[in-house]
């Protein structure tokens, strides 16, 4: 339980995304402005309840801006806009700079969560892309040399999602509405791939189509 008054930031792109600072054990909120912005909240007393204060708008681009994910350390903001290309800012609202200029996967309204992730040590960002007209699969992008990598190349690929150790990526494999996708896992040590399920189109279901994944904090 927070103390009473303790200070707690949470990040939001209008009603379309949320990032809670890593930093921070709990916080709540809500937000309905377009853009990112960046909010305190201030706990009462009673611990039930927090006061929405000093809202502060980071970011002003053209369009829609989704999908906000703090670094590690909280210094810095990653989200897409509606084409799926990636920017990167300071907390603070400085230094904005494109990072990823190509159409990343889970944008717009389609999928709740980003089509990118953070790495456990900050310093590189992974995501996916699905492009006929070049490479699909799931990139690394190393921030300090601005050097991307593919990881995974294929089509159909989303979700990349790293393991708290780092060790391993996890994704989805054929990730739409209409066909039939799989949870599949990419291990860095070995360059390695797996499917964790195996639905396939004689006996899919509709509530069995792999839609979101989530870590467990011991990367097992």
């Amino acid at each position: 339980m927070a103390r009473s008054g303790q200070i707690r930031r949470i990040l939001y792109a209008g009603c379309l995304g949320l990032g809670i600072a890593p930093s921070l054990s709990e916080s709540f909120g809500t937000g309905t402005e377009a853009g990112v912005s960046y909010r305190s909240l201030e706990q009462k007393v009673t611990g039930a309840e927090l006061n929405l204060t000093n809202a502060r708008k980071l970011t002003n681009l053209a369009g829609d801006e989704l999908y906000p994910q703090w670094s590690p350390d909280s210094k810095r903001i990653a989200f897409q806009d509606r084409e799926g290309r990636i920017y990167l800012i300071n907390k603070d609202g400085s230094g904005l700079k494109k990072i990823v200029n190509k159409e990343t996967q889970s944008h717009g309204l389609v999928f709740s969560k980003p089509g990118f992730c953070w790495h456990p040590s900050g310093k590189k960002i992974i995501y996916a892309v699905d492009d006929p007209e070049s490479k699909s699969g799931i990139f690394e992008l190393d921030l300090k040399s601005g050097k991307e990598k593919l990881l995974i190349g294929k089509d159909g690929l989303d979700s990349p999602l790293y393991s708290p150790s780092g060790k391993y990526i996890a994704f989805i494999d054929g990730a739409n509405w209409e066909d039939v996708s799989n949870l599949a896992l990419y291990d860095r040590s070995t360059t390695r791939t797996k499917s964790l399920t195996n639905n396939s189109a004689g006996n899919i279901r509709k509530q069995d189509k792999v839609k979101g994944i989530g870590w467990f904090p011991d990367s097992k």
